[in-house]
């Protein structure tokens, strides 16, 4: 089981790294990608990340959401180590069969991210992009949760991101 993390703010983290925390305790045989911990520079180990990936039965992408995306080094890991060849396109079955989970949690309110007048963006738009990757690289997308409201200190919110995460886990 492999956890990508990609949160540049994790210092001043309170949501994503109590998120982590809880999915760690729970998750103990679980391999931590901690993406601005090990390429601070941008600088991607290719070969280091896709033996990660193919070690791997399941991956879980835990991330804050930024302008209605993952953070710009998530993304780059995607650009760099999901390869044509390798993870997608003539040959590229390296990843099929493996499963997926995508948590991702937003700074802005349920409001922000729904369907009314005051929405700028849809949930399902801002994860469809990270699932559309995932299959495309032959992976199984086994769920999603996307929490919104992050900014406040709600341990509560952190925790039930966190289990519906381990309950999808469960299910692999």
């Amino acid at each position: 089981m492999l956890i990508i993390y990609g949160d540049p703010y994790q210092k001043t983290s309170i949501a994503n790294k109590a998120i982590l925390e809880k999915l760690r305790a729970s998750l103990p045989e679980a391999q931590l990608d901690d993406l601005f911990s090990l390429y601070p520079d941008f600088q991607i180990d290719v070969a280091a990340e896709q033996e990660k990936l193919k070690q791997a039965d399941l991956v879980i992408l835990q991330d804050p959401v930024y302008w209605y995306k993952v953070p710009s080094l998530t993304h780059r890991w995607f650009e760099e180590v999901l390869r044509y060849g390798w993870a997608y396109g003539e040959g590229g079955m390296a990843l099929a069969g493996k499963r997926a989970i995508i948590g991702l949690t937003a700074g802005g309110d349920a409001a922000s991210y729904g369907t009314g007048p005051e929405s700028v963006i849809s949930a399902a738009d801002v994860i469809r992009p990270i699932e559309l990757i995932f299959r495309y690289c032959h992976m199984d997308v086994l769920g999603t949760v996307f929490t919104t409201s992050m900014p406040g200190h709600d341990p509560k919110k952190y925790e039930e991101h966190a289990r519906e995460i381990l309950d999808l886990a469960a299910k692999a």
